[in-house]
């Protein structure tokens, strides 16, 4: 019963000459908005992502391609930009890494909502569908993993994990040095 009156209750808006709600069309404008963004942080990403300049309000200029760096320097205006932005700082501030990977993982899954959305399901229904393949994927990152056994040295361990995380364009050339 609960799935039917939330679809009616959908369904049942003010629609436009297509057939679509005011809803929709909000949807379609916030997930322009952060494909945009995920686009302009696109290029920085990676080993091998370039730098932007930006200018700011001050006359300063920084050159960069932290993700956070970037999104903070932005003049977001619309609540989901904000959002977004405020998405990539907890990320900063929790992890200390991975901000535009955030984003554009963000980014990607919601332009694959806007197709499904497009074919008429619900969004409730594609949230519903992201969790439980956030389910499915935690299961198989528990099948794959393994205990590290007494035996292995924790030291040779974190050092390769270290050099596996810092295995960039910069750091491969004096990473045989350094360690």
């Amino acid at each position: 019963m609960e799935l039917n009156s939330v679809k009616n209750r959908f369904s049942k808006k003010k629609k436009d000459l297509f057939g679509h709600n005011k809803g929709f069309w909000v949807i379609k404008k916030n997930i322009s908005f952060i494909t945009k963004i995920s686009n302009i942080l696109k290029s920085s990403f990676g080993p091998l992502g370039m730098d932007k300049i930006i200018n700011e309000k001050n006359g300063n200029i920084i050159i960069t391609n932290d993700g956070a760096t970037i999104l903070s320097s932005m003049d977001v205006k619309n609540s989901v930009e904000k959002m977004l932005v405020n998405l990539s700082k907890s990320q900063d501030e929790e992890i200390g890494d991975g901000t535009t990977g955030i984003i554009i993982m963000t980014a990607s899954l919601l332009k694959q909502a806007e197709k499904l959305i497009e074919k008429g399901i619900h969004p409730v229904r594609i949230v519903e569908g992201f969790e439980y393949a956030c389910d499915i994927c935690l299961g198989h990152l528990e099948n794959i993993s393994e205990r590290m056994s007494k035996d292995y040295d924790v030291y040779t361990f974190m050092l390769e994990a270290g050099i596996t995380s810092m295995n960039s364009k910069i750091t491969k050339r004096s990473k045989k040095k350094t360690f």
